[in-house]
């Protein structure tokens, strides 16, 4: 209900799409850490599921602040490389004010750093960042693959 009204916020006039599509990423990317903690990690899936939906928090952020000051992002463009450069961030921070546990919001801030390899065994980090990637390419398999490629998690030495 919070979200229904949030995006109908006159507000937030003309970015309806802009708040459809972080709704439809939040909630697959959510679906996507959550199969993956489950059935190929030791992270708990309910973490990595509620980190999934939250992981987008930084973008809403950027949105509403746009929306609040239409003349800072007049091209569509500069509204999408400041929500690119930044959303992780400030989505940290977020999640850091608000309490949230810090392997939360330090998933939430390394969702682009997919190329970690000081860990044994994946984090929720990695979790998410899987989750995002597979959602960013969605059912074209060959480009998730050329993304995963040499990973350190792309081929999994661990079991569950």
């Amino acid at each position: 209900m919070r979200w229904r009204r949030i995006r109908n916020s006159n507000k937030l006039a003309g970015l309806e799409h802009h708040l459809k599509e972080l709704w439809q990423c939040s909630t697959r990317v959510a679906a996507f850490a959550y199969v993956l903690a489950r059935t190929c990690t030791k992270v708990n899936a309910d973490e990595a599921l509620l980190t999934g939906m939250m992981h987008g928090i930084g973008k809403l952020y950027v949105l509403t602040r746009a929306a609040a000051h239409p003349e800072l992002f007049a091209s569509p463009a500069v509204l999408e490389e400041v929500i690119g450069e930044w959303h992780s961030s400030i989505g940290k921070a977020i999640l850091e004010n608000w309490e949230f546990p810090e392997e939360m919001a330090q998933a939430v801030g390394q969702q682009e750093e997919h190329g970690r390899m000081e860990l044994e065994f994946p984090d929720l980090c990695d979790v998410i960042g899987a989750a995002v990637l597979m959602t960013r390419h969605g059912a074209d398999l060959p480009a998730l693959a050329a993304a995963l490629k040499g990973l350190p998690w792309q081929h999994p030495p661990w079991t569950r």
